[in-house]
């Protein structure tokens, strides 16, 4: 399947690749997780609301990822805090890094998907579906 959108983080090496496949055509989207959470007033910024988006996917369970011991690995390994006013802030990739952990790229990515305003295609697959690569089968 082609993907309806390509959703790129544009902090960053994620500026220029955006501008390449916007001028390739693709069907893309910049995303700034740095912004103020839109849609959750209890997350700082863009990047925690995702996060906790995926949480209650998960927490759902109503749902399969591919089996990728990376990604896997990755999603449990931010910690989260609240501020003084009370929202909730992931642990940053710098507070990772001096943990020794290295940045959850595989974890971002995925949870970019949460960030498109289709929901309808937001967890589409791109993969081809099969018994070894859906993880809950």
């Amino acid at each position: 399947m082609k993907p309806h959108v390509i959703l790129i983080d544009i902090i960053g090496l994620g500026a220029g690749v955006y501008d390449q496949c916007k001028v390739r055509g693709l069907p893309v989207r910049g995303i700034n997780v740095g912004e103020t959470a839109p849609t959750r007033e209890n997350c700082m910024r863009l990047r925690d609301e995702l996060w906790f988006k995926g949480r209650e996917w998960f927490s759902d369970r109503a749902c399969s990822i591919p089996k990728d011991d990376t990604l896997i690995a990755e999603l449990v390994l931010p910690t989260y805090s609240y501020t003084a006013a009370g929202k909730i802030v992931v642990e940053a990739k710098s507070d990772l890094k001096k943990r020794g952990v290295a940045s959850p790229d595989a974890a971002d990515a995925f949870l970019l998907t949460f960030a498109t305003r289709d929901k309808s295609k937001a967890m589409t697959p791109y993969f081809a579906e099969t018994p070894e690569s859906n993880w809950a089968a």
